[in-house]
């Protein structure tokens, strides 16, 4: 965007095209997108279509454009056809679209913030990106030093963890831990987000100018911060990174020795590849990897061309992996991902834009500017920049570690506007240790990719596409063509056309989901059921595609079914039939959104499988045939759900525990036992992950029913009561919910000669008998079950 003057339309058009572009880079570098962010991650990528509409209709009013080819058009439309190709046959289609709307975004932002930026304020794009990772960097330090022993050290953590029961190890290896992530997924990603951007910072203070010293403190912190991570993939890809800066600055001193330093360069790359499949293997990291990156390769075997679909893999995965019990949702190998996603024309064009940014590195400077102008366009970055950071306050709490107040948000938007003013230059090029640093922190994200996902974070994945932006206009470039209005016109109408839909349609609606299921996830932690439940229904219907919020209110309503018939209201009846079902129908929801989630069959299993058996113990003798032959269909519906929970994930010994128990209540007993067995197996090797393994009820029963001891069942019972229960209630404060029993639709149990359950809660909390009257009577069901079972 020239700053020379123009007419009144387009200078705001232009203006703002910048303020956009720069609020959505902010933004998207801020805000985490997780699995229930599905409406603020929509938001993030449609800005970039606005902005790049803008901009389009800003040339077509100026009835000419110029356009200068990047060299990344073939690899960036090659990724986003396949990932648009994916949505229609994709398992989970809100995953998929948001992917493709991710990867259209990137797609545009590329040559978009070549323009925009253009070459007459090159040192415009380098200033934001050098702030943004000093503000990280900073925001790291405060997560090691300060955020992150705070938040360990708080009640609402001890009681986090020990009601986490079968989590509570896991857990509290993560709080000690003290890895900082910044902003990104979690610790590693922050290390490939460093790797990426410290030689940068590092090549620029090789440069000197009154600015070195910011420079300098944005590679010490940022150097700290990638130590912290405790990622040791992250070391070795700087590693890699600052091999790739020696051999840059040594073709660019010696050109004449350029093919020699590539080939080493090569062989170098070679190495660590068949390190990676042979000697590292053994380091833990790595073999753990092995076992994600053997099932991406069976599922691109049968799924060679076109992949599975983006943001597919996690729910492929369990079908493909071998039986060590390890989960994930991502490959932790980018190359290997997008293979498994969007087939070998995808995995090209992957490495495609390596290989033109490789190409870059390599190509003459481009030369200064022959002229500067006004620079307006900084000026509208430092605007955007706290409007960025308090957006991503006021959508997700992102910095909201402080005493519920936006200061740290504050704080950060000061750091990154300090930093961009003290950076920020008259028009001025890369300078050559800048430029090399662009490149060789290019190089070492290629090098990351192989032990991690850091191109499945959308706050990695901006940076990464800004860096190619950046080196494209540092690198000398052919004549432009210039075209009439024609073609800006049609380019503005398409990015409009995909903007205001969505922006009008799906991001409100997904927005409000966002807030229905924060406010219900707090309800159900407080115990407020019916609330709880209204706030998930809401979830459900602002966002219809997302299974997570049926599945949630499917198990609550269950719950409150199960409550109802222990407070003694006969389950045969017309009105607890009605409730029944209205448990069952958000289950059968989730599973028509994602079909291939195996946790929605497992539910739906587990839950019919349950009700099946209370409906055959009805005591109403009016209505005990209509419940039997009620339960009877249900119990056909569970085997169903439990077979295709085994088929769509084998290894898991929750799937083949449950299996087993639908089999043995449909009177199945020999294929019972073996499922049983199976569980048993698999659950003994979940020793890295124990929430793999089963609970102490789920063991006992299994031990049991494949003739194990009974002594040894008692002791997995007695186990699971202190570790789910007991445990929880040590942590109890007084105006807090009571811990519920721990269900996993199987009651809990304790063995027949443990001490009475009132004695032992008077023991722990000094409580009056009257406290407990609304627990004795589920305490005598437990007890009868316990002994049931143990006979």
């Amino acid at each position: 965007m020239p700053d020379n003057p123009r007419t009144g339309p387009v200078r705001l058009l232009d203006a703002v095209a910048v303020a956009v572009l720069a609020f959505q880079i902010v933004f998207r570098l801020t805000v985490r997108t997780e699995s229930d962010g599905w409406g603020t991650g929509l938001l993030a990528h449609l800005l970039v279509f606005l902005a790049a509409g803008s901009w389009f209709a800003a040339r077509a009013l100026e009835r000419r454009m110029t356009w200068h080819l990047t060299g990344f058009e073939i690899p960036l439309a090659g990724l986003w056809i396949l990932s648009l190709l994916s949505v229609p046959r994709a398992a989970f289609p809100l995953a998929a679209l948001d992917g493709a709307v991710e990867i259209g975004a990137l797609a545009l932002l590329l040559p978009l913030a070549v323009h925009v930026f253009g070459s007459e304020r090159r040192g415009t794009l380098p200033a934001l990106m050098h702030s943004a990772a000093l503000t990280l960097a900073v925001y790291g330090v405060l997560q090691y030093f300060w955020l992150i022993p705070a938040a360990r050290e708080s009640e609402e953590a001890r009681r986090h963890l020990a009601a986490a029961g079968d989590l509570a190890a896991e857990l509290a290896g993560r709080f000690r831990a003290n890895e900082p992530s910044g902003t990104l997924f979690y610790p590693n990603t922050f290390a490939g987000f460093l790797v990426l951007t410290l030689p940068f910072a590092l090549g620029a203070a090789l440069d000197g100018g009154r600015r070195r010293w910011l420079q300098v403190l944005t590679v010490g912190m940022g150097g700290f911060c990638l130590w912290a991570t405790g990622s040791k993939g992250g070391w070795i890809a700087a590693a890699v990174a600052a091999g790739a800066f020696l051999i840059l600055a040594g073709a660019r001193r010696f050109p004449r020795r350029r093919a020699l330093l590539i080939g080493s360069a090569a062989v170098v790359a070679v190495a660590g590849l068949v390190a990676i499949a042979g000697p590292l293997q053994r380091i833990e990291s790595i073999a753990v990897r092995h076992v994600y990156w053997d099932a991406g390769i069976k599922m691109t075997a049968e799924h060679p061309l076109l992949g599975v679909g983006i943001n597919q893999f996690g729910d492929y995965y369990g079908h493909y992996k071998d039986d060590r019990q390890e989960e994930t949702t991502h490959a932790h190998n980018d190359y290997l991902e997008v293979l498994a996603e969007l087939g070998i024309v995808g995995l090209l064009s992957f490495i495609g834009l390596f290989l033109v940014a490789a190409r870059k590195s390599f190509q003459a400077e481009s030369p200064p500017p022959g002229a500067a102008f006004p620079n307006r366009t900084g000026r509208l970055l430092m605007m955007s920049i706290p409007l960025g950071l308090l957006a991503s306050y006021a959508f997700q709490g992102i910095f909201n570690d402080i005493g519920g107040t936006p200061l740290l948000a504050l704080f950060l938007s000061a750091v990154w506007m300090a930093a961009f003013r003290i950076i920020h230059p008259e028009p001025e090029p890369l300078r050559p240790f800048a430029r090399i640093g662009l490149a060789a922190g290019i190089a070492g994200a290629a090098a990351h990719g192989l032990v991690d996902f850091d191109f499945y974070d959308p706050s990695f994945a901006i940076m990464f596409t800004l860096a190619l932006a950046a080196l494209t206009l540092s690198t000398r470039r052919g004549e432009p063509f210039t075209t009439g209005a024609l073609a800006p016109s049609i380019a503005a109408g398409a990015c409009f056309l995909v903007a205001i839909p969505f922006f009008a349609g799906f991001v409100p609606s997904y927005l409000s989901a966002e807030t229905a299921r924060a406010e219900a996830t707090f309800l159900t932690r407080e115990g407020n059921v019916t609330e709880a439940a209204a706030q998930w229904t809401q979830a459900s219907q602002a966002n219809g595609v997302d299974p997570a919020p049926y599945v949630e209110l499917g198990l609550l309503k269950y719950r409150q079914w199960r409550a109802a018939i222990s407070a003694g209201l006969p389950p045969g009846t017309r009105e607890e039939e009605r409730r029944l079902d209205l448990a069952i129908q958000p289950l059968e929801n989730a599973r028509k959104v994602r079909p291939r989630w195996t946790a929605t069959h497992y539910w739906l299993a587990a839950v019919k499988e349950h009700a099946a058996r209370t409906l055959r113990n009805s005591s109403d003798s009016s209505l005990l045939a209509e419940a039997r032959a009620k339960a009877e269909g249900l119990l056909i519906e569970a085997e169903r759900h439990a077979r295709r929970a085994v088929e769509l994930y084998p290894t898991r010994a929750h799937n083949q525990y449950l299996l087993g128990r639908v089999l043995d209540s449909a009177g199945k007993e020999p294929e019972a036992i073996a499922a049983y067995r199976e569980a048993l197996r698999l659950s003994e090797l979940a020793v890295r992950v124990p929430r793999l393994a089963l609970n102490g009820f789920q063991t006992a029963r299994a031990l049991v029913r494949t003739g194990g001891s009974a002594r040894d069942a008692a002791a997995a019972l007695a186990e699971h009561i202190d570790t789910q229960w007991l445990r929880p209630l040590e942590a109890w404060t007084p105006g807090r919910p009571l811990p519920r029993w721990p269900e996993a639709l199987d009651p809990p149990a304790i063995p027949a000669d443990a001490p009475p359950a009132r004695h032992v809660l008077q023991q722990i909390l000094g409580k009056p008998d009257a406290f407990w009257d609304d627990y004795d009577r589920r305490m005598d069901a437990v007890l009868k079950e316990a002994a049931a079972l143990l006979q």
